[in-house]
């Protein structure tokens, strides 16, 4: 029993100076390194036109890393030998990468593919077979560093400063949806502000050989998701006129004074042979929140019954008698296509319509808005800020 907790203890101090390490030298240090041998170039210079837009969202001397590590494993073993396991994949593939690459090409070229291999092949040489594992790197702006309580400690007594720490104890923990509005700037220029979000690497696995380089279909399924947060400037007003419908639609927010605030996802399964993500889906869920959440293996398990998501607003394009909620718009990325699944909730006054005659237009006008007229929601909508393959899709 001694020998069991002595290893044990061992194995929990381990991780914890590896997770602090990394968390310290990695996420502050590394990439700090990569702007000193880059002469401290801005952010945005250094993401060049060959990075994918959407890594300037989460990359930015504006942003924190912190990384989250889960696995559905009850047995704390194999929970510590994944840890482990993850540990040995960040070393391999970052810390031990080209150092004078800059940060976004090292996340681009290693971060998925071979941080997947790396992962994959240390769970199986530590003897973890099967199971559900989740990585999260999420990227949250930094906070604006407060000299008060420094500058108060040049004084015996501090008036201003009486009750703080009584404060500080009794207050409650910020929400996540909180955390996110607190983000939203007062007045903003651009169209779009990203306001942090994450990256998350999902792999629900089978039994794997030792030492496998490929992995069978039925061993490995995984993707990689790219959530963004966004706020909406106050006073754009996207506008879209359909001539076969007769109709001119124009967007507004249902609450002006409330946030306008959006979620964007990009799905990406990955490929099973090369671990390397191929095309998937792209969705806009318009005026929510989307929380982090832990994507357990099975269809039901991921029921969002109990979901912590929340609608903060909603978007309306509004005609003369009817109004078309935008919920969630689906872009498949492979095809290059809206899907059906996205969510369009259409109301009105259909006094002077019959049942058919209202499905018909409803249907009508949402086949126009994701079909024939989805060049012009593309372009009102700036949607080639989600993604860069919506630039060749709206120039159609």
């Amino acid at each position: 029993m001694r020998k069991q907790a002595k290893k044990s203890i061992f194995i929990y101090l381990f991780l914890g100076a590896s997770c602090l390490f990394i968390s310290r030298h990695h996420t502050e240090s590394y990439w700090n390194i990569q702007e000193e041998k880059t002469q401290r170039t801005p952010s945005s210079e250094l993401l060049s036109d060959k990075a994918p837009l959407l890594l300037k969202d989460f990359f930015s001397s504006d942003h924190k890393m912190r990384m989250e590590f889960w696995t559905d494993k009850e047995d704390e073993s194999v929970k510590d030998r994944g840890r482990l396991a993850l540990h040995q994949a960040l070393s391999h593939t970052l810390l031990l990468s080209d150092p004078n690459g800059p940060s976004h090409e090292v996340f681009k070229e290693n971060m998925i593919e071979n941080l997947s291999k790396s992962f994959l092949r240390s769970l199986s040489s530590l003897k973890v077979t099967g199971g559900t594992f989740q990585i999260d790197f999420h990227f949250e702006p930094r906070e604006e560093a407060s000299f008060n309580e420094l500058m108060s400690s040049n004084h015996l007594v501090h008036q201003s400063s009486k009750g703080s720490l009584l404060n500080a104890i009794e207050q409650k923990p910020v929400s996540f949806g909180k955390k996110v509005l607190s983000r939203v700037p007062q007045n903003q220029d651009s169209k779009y502000h990203a306001l942090g979000g994450s990256i998350t690497l999902w792999f629900q696995i089978g039994d794997l050989k030792s030492n496998s380089v490929s992995f069978m279909e039925d061993e490995v399924n995984g993707f990689i998701k790219y959530r963004r947060y966004f706020s909406m400037k106050r006073d754009w007003t996207p506008k879209l006129k359909l001539d076969e419908e007769g109709l001119f639609l124009e967007g507004k927010w249902e609450n002006n004074s409330y946030p306008k605030v959006l979620t964007v996802d990009i799905t990406n399964p990955i490929d099973l042979d090369s671990l390397v993500p191929r095309p998937g889906k792209l969705e806009v869920f318009y005026g929510k929140i989307k929380f982090p959440k832990k994507y357990e293996s099975g269809s039901i398990k991921n029921i969002d019954i109990f979901s912590k998501d929340i609608t903060v607003n909603k978007l309306l394009l509004k005609g003369e008698d009817f109004s078309f909620h935008i919920k969630e718009l689906e872009f498949n990325l492979d095809d290059q296509l809206f899907s059906q699944s996205s969510k369009i909730q259409s109301f009105g006054n259909w006094g002077g319509f019959s049942l058919e005659q209202k499905r018909s237009f409803k249907s009508k006008t949402r086949r126009a808005l994701l079909g024939s007229r989805a060049t012009a929601l593309i372009k009102e909508f700036s949607l080639f800020r989600f993604e860069e393959s919506f630039k060749k899709v709206g120039s159609k």
